[in-house]
């Protein structure tokens, strides 16, 4: 029941755009019976399972252990229980579902059957054509982000492989989101934070290149390329 509780709260958080989607693509999460371990060892040891059961969904179930009322005189007989052992009877320990495990299952792993880009190439009827982790579209031949309006603030990032040090102006309550898909996003309160990062040759991130959008709706991020200037 705190599963299926979990997984009802999951739903609940996720647009109306992301449960659609899941539900049209998504596997679902079923629930199967606790799985009872016999000892402590046992029950901390193990973890809750998720059994694939292919279109059916995926079943999730618990380990549990519970302990019956006069569980020291069935185990221990005759033996008295010294007082500094508290009682050991009429427990009941269960691992339970995290909701934060469940929406990510609903806005990506529960996905990967049916709406994965390997899945939809290999499917001789594709749905929709699925998004692609991090296009990038021109927005404006200016500057977007020389100053940031509160709540947001000045974020920046550099991308040494492409060759471009990126800022933008964000939300500070959003970070954590967009700190999993950029690994080096800095926050800094300077107006121009990347005109002080270092290029591979010495030089400084102070030609302005373009402005583009990276991300999928509803998770988008606009931001200011800069080039590396003249040595």
């Amino acid at each position: 029941m705190a599963n299926e509780q979990a997984y009802a709260y999951a739903l609940a958080q996720a647009s109306s755009a992301t449960k659609a989607r899941y539900e049209k693509h998504g596997q679902p999460y079923t629930f199967g019976d606790d799985e009872p371990k016999a000892g402590g060892p046992l029950f901390l040891g193990a973890g809750i399972s998720y059994k694939d059961e292919g279109d059916a969904g995926v079943r999730v179930s618990s380990p549990m252990q519970k302990t019956e009322i006069d569980y020291w005189k069935k185990h221990f007989g005759p033996i008295p229980r010294p007082s500094a052992i508290p009682d050991p009877g009429c427990f009941h320990y269960c691992k339970l579902l995290s909701p934060a495990r469940a929406i990510e299952w609903i806005y990506v792993d529960g996905l990967r059957r049916h709406y994965s880009i390997n899945a939809t190439l290999a499917s001789s009827s594709p749905p929709a054509k699925p998004p692609q982790r991090e296009p990038a579209t021109a927005a404006a031949s200016s500057p977007c982000c020389e100053t940031c309006t509160a709540p947001r603030e000045k974020y920046y990032s550099v991308d040494v492989p492409h060759g471009f040090c990126g800022e933008c102006c964000m939300n500070p309550a959003h970070f954590w989101i967009f700190k999993i898909f950029e690994a080096n996003l800095t926050k800094n309160d300077d107006p121009h934070p990347c005109s002080g990062q270092f290029t591979p040759t010495g030089t400084h991130y102070t030609e302005y290149s373009s402005t583009v959008t990276h991300g999928v709706p509803p998770v988008t991020m606009t931001l200011d390329l800069y080039a590396p200037g003249p040595k």
